[in-house]
């Protein structure tokens, strides 16, 4: 070991050297040369590893001086505390533990992959001990493989730690994933312990370890448990003195650390009985087959643990008997339907229990009730008689219905038929003297203007009703038929007052047909007058319908009576005057034909008149058959006229065939 050091003297002295509490013979002679001076003190003993002091002092007098140091003689010390044979992705970081006499200058850490690895150590100017965290590149590591961790530490002095440790990277579970669990999700009674076998087909190539484990708030029941491929791993349920239910599943872990979760299921122990209670129905009085209300329950406290089936008995019933109509459980409240075929007439009991999914059975409930066969439910239906709407909007109207009877109504139909609504509704659970009200909204249009009867009707019970449903007539609607009634009403009032003044001289067949052909029209517009006068616009709309036609048949007719009637008047001037020119012959005969091609002659009309001149020809056949007389001419004047007249006449009703009739 060498020691340098300096000092100033003003005269010669020797200085020994000493160290570890030891002297050593070696000296070193000081000159008094009155400056600063280097010196060292050279020797061959060894020094261990450690902390050491060094002091030099003069043999002669006064003076010393001491330093304290570290000797570091040692290469650093590591060790790992959780590195494993076999490690995962998620295992890092490894941990190690390192400690030196000085300080680490330089580390190292890599796998023989070559691959550098994150590494975090904090070291001190002297001595240095801490741990070292390593932790593992990803993706870079190929699974199931093995691997070589190396460590090269270097302190300050040189001295140098190679360090080598062997593992196996293992990624991922590759054991059974769908272990076999008997018995498998169930409902047990919970009485005693239940015990679970886990087998697996399949080994993970590390050791495994498995456990069971409930997802609920109830502690798990086994632990980890290490098993090899000939062992079947078994988990015990013990009875805790309520319901309980939980989500069983497998924990399966490898020695790496990879681990499986296989969900089993849900199983229940149930150690409480159900219940059944609150027996109801909306009535006591049925005729057939019947609801039954109830309220059914297994267990309060776990959701799941529920009933699994009702059962029903009527009469005779024996506590112990477990027989009975057995009906699939819905709900924890909800109904049933209680058979009555074959049930005779009078008051009955029906009894009611229901078992769960382990086979407990409730205590039973009882409902009586009167069963009458030939009973008929009785309904009643009361509307307004009448309402009313302008015609575009809308209406709301309501019928009643009533249960006037002792039977429970469960459903009918209530019906609405008329031109301006079809439709119905529902009536449902309608109990003995209880009523429902349904409300029905009837939109109108323009076209639906005037006088509509509604028909309510119902079906089991049958019942029926009527309501008159008027639908007025809006502005637009007021204003067109107002517009309208004027206008027919004055050619109404004309020609009624031409038809009274022409009547005055017709004949009876004439009036009748006069009468006949303008009552129609007449008559509209009298039921028109009449409606409007009380405000039903409505009905002076319906009475204005064809009125055109009416009006025009009415005028026709009145037109043609008042011709015939003038051309009958003229035809009687005609007769008398031939009767005066009787004389003339052929010559008469002309002017009959110049007559009546110049004046139009009703010839249906002239012959009626012509029959009145009969008496008076025949007279003047007898007055000239006293004188000597010769009637010859008047008779041949009689007979052309005659045959004149007929062919007049067909050729007037073949003309008449084609002519316009008017309407009727």
């Amino acid at each position: 070991m060498t020691l340098n050091f300096t000092t100033n003297s003003s005269e010669d002295y020797s200085i020994t050297l000493a160290y570890s509490g030891s002297s050593s013979n070696d000296l070193a002679t000081v000159t008094a040369n009155g400056s600063y001076t280097d010196y060292s003190f050279d020797t061959d003993d060894y020094v261990t590893s450690g902390e050491m002091t060094i002091e030099v002092s003069r043999d002669q007098g006064n003076g010393s001086d001491s330093v304290e140091l570290t000797v570091d003689n040692e290469e650093p010390q590591i060790e790992s505390n959780n590195l494993q044979d076999r490690v995962n992705s998620e295992f890092g970081p490894v941990q190690f533990e390192m400690s030196d006499q000085s300080e680490v200058t330089d580390l190292d850490v890599e796998i023989d992959n070559g691959d550098a690895l994150d590494q975090n150590f904090d070291c001190g100017d002297e001595s240095c001990s801490g741990e070292l965290e390593v932790n593992f590149p990803e993706n870079k590591l190929s699974h199931d493989s093995s691997y070589d961790l190396n460590i090269v530490a270097e302190d300050e002095y040189g001295n140098e730690l190679s360090y080598n440790e062997e593992f196996v990277y293992d990624n991922r579970f590759e054991g059974d994933s769908d272990p076999e669990v008997s018995p498998g999700p169930q409902v047990f009674d919970g009485r005693g312990p239940e015990r679970f076998t886990v087998s697996l087909d399949q080994k993970d190539e590390s050791e495994v370890r498995i456990k069971c484990s409930p997802d609920s708030w109830f502690d798990g029941f086994s632990d980890f448990e290490d098993i090899d491929d000939s062992e079947d791993f078994t988990c015990e349920h013990q009875p805790v003195g309520f319901d309980i239910s939980y989500d069983m599943e497998i924990v399966l872990e490898d020695e790496a650390g990879n681990s499986e979760t296989v969900e089993i299921g849900e199983y229940f122990f149930d150690q409480t009985s159900p219940e059944v209670g609150n027996l109801s129905a909306v009535v006591g009085v049925f005729n057939s087959d019947f609801q039954l209300s109830y309220d059914a329950y297994d267990s309060k406290d776990v959701q799941g643990l529920d009933v699994d089936t009702i059962h029903y008995q009527i009469d005779e019933m024996q506590y112990g008997d477990d027989r009975g109509k057995e009906i699939s459980h819905q709900e924890a409240e909800g109904e049933f339907r209680v058979g009555t075929e074959g049930l005779e007439a009078g008051k009955h009991t029906v009894y009611v229990w229901v078992r769960d999914k382990s086979g407990k059975i409730s205590v039973r409930e009882e409902f009586s009730f009167d069963f009458r066969p030939d009973a008929e439910p009785s309904a009643s239906l009361s509307v307004d008689d009448s309402a009313s709407v302008t015609a575009g909007d809308s209406k709301i109207i309501y019928a009643n219905v009533t249960n006037t009877g002792d039977l429970f109504i469960g459903e009918m139909e209530l019906n609405i038929d008329s031109q301006v609504l079809n439709d119905s509704r529902t009536v449902q659970d309608l109990r003995p003297g209880n009523s429902t009200e349904l409300m029905f909204s009837i939109d109108t249009e323009d076209t639906d203007l005037g006088k509509h009867s509604l028909t309510f009707s119902t079906e089991s019970p049958d019942t029926s009703r009527e309501m008159d449903f008027v639908v007025e007539a809006n502005k637009n609607q007021e204003d067109r038929i107002t517009s309208k009634y004027s206008e027919y009403y004055k050619k109404y009032e004309a020609l009624e007052k031409n038809v009274s003044d022409l009547e005055k001289g017709l004949s009876d067949s004439r009036k009748e047909k006069l009468e006949s052909n303008t009552s129609g029209f007449f008559s509209s517009m009298e039921s028109a007058e009449k409606a409007k006068s009380n405000g039903n616009l409505y009905r002076v709309k319906s009475h204005l319908q064809n009125v055109e036609n009416r009006f025009q048949a009415a005028s026709n007719t009145y037109e043609e009576v008042k011709k015939q009637h003038e051309t009958a008047q003229r035809n009687q001037a005609v007769g008398l005057f031939l009767l005066l020119f009787v004389g003339l012959g052929g010559g008469g005969l002309a002017y009959v034909a110049f007559f009546s091609e110049e004046y139009y002659l009703d010839f249906e009309a002239l012959q009626e008149e012509f029959e009145v001149l009969e008496e008076p020809v025949q007279k003047v056949q007898e007055t000239a058959g006293q004188y000597e007389l010769s009637a010859e001419p008047l008779e041949n004047a009689v007979e052309k006229f005659s045959e004149l007249v007929a062919e007049e006449e067909e050729e007037l009703e073949e003309a008449e065939s084609y002519a316009f009739q008017g309407f009727t």
